[in-house]
């Protein structure tokens, strides 16, 4: 009966998607400092942590649900060296939540849908390749366990070559916890999982909205 339900709403919200834009929150991560401009801003009050939860409500502040919550369970937040001007989101990349075990990302009560994840993975504090390695991230929401990126290769320099980055999709079903986890792959020197900060959008179509998500 959900599905069914789930499956007529998702036709009036694809056919609202065709006048305006997928609304999408952006959040930088960090322990403090400057905040990449029109990406909301998810600091530890210059706390420095270490292996440690933070958690942060989001009233209101996105289109797609007024309130959910999401938790990072046992992460270090950090304040890395500065990037260069010219590099795009360079305050975003100045700073991360990242740890050497896997760390959790647990989005609490958002609405059921289908939605797109995008993370950025990089460290300005190094300058040798491969220094912090590749990581693997995984995600479990109403469709169950799935491999989401397969020893993705993290980014590193105050002036990089490229800047790595993950997308993916996953389903809530509105009721169950959506879980993100973040591991390196201990295939680089100092082998940590990185997370600069996020970009989260609905993305809910016809045919994917009741349905296992590809």
């Amino acid at each position: 009966m959900f599905e069914n339900l789930f499956g007529v709403l998702s036709c009036i919200l694809v056919t609202a998607s065709v006048v305006s834009a997928a609304p999408v929150i952006r959040v930088d991560l960090s322990q403090g400092g400057d905040v990449e401009r029109g990406w909301i801003d998810w600091n530890t009050n210059n706390v420095r942590l270490d292996n440690a939860n933070t958690s942060r409500q989001f009233l209101n502040e996105a289109d797609f649900d007024a309130d959910f919550m999401i938790d990072f369970i046992k992460i270090d937040s950090r304040n890395r060296r500065a990037m260069d001007d010219s590099v795009p989101m360079h305050d975003l990349l100045e700073d991360a939540f990242k740890e050497s075990n896997p760390f959790d990302m647990v989005i609490k009560g958002l609405s059921a849908g289908v939605y797109t994840f995008t993370g950025y993975h990089h460290d300005t504090n190094e300058d040798v390749v491969n220094d912090d390695g590749t990581v693997n991230i995984t995600v479990q929401d109403a469709d169950g366990t799935r491999l989401m990126a397969d020893h993705l290769q993290q980014s590193w320099g105050a002036k990089p070559s490229f800047v790595a980055s993950s997308t993916f999709r996953f389903r809530s079903d509105g009721v169950h916890d959506v879980i993100i986890k973040f591991g390196d792959n201990n295939d680089g020197i100092h082998n940590e999982a990185y997370l600069n900060g996020f970009e989260l959008s609905v993305w809910i179509s016809r045919d994917q909205a009741g349905k296992p998500v590809p």
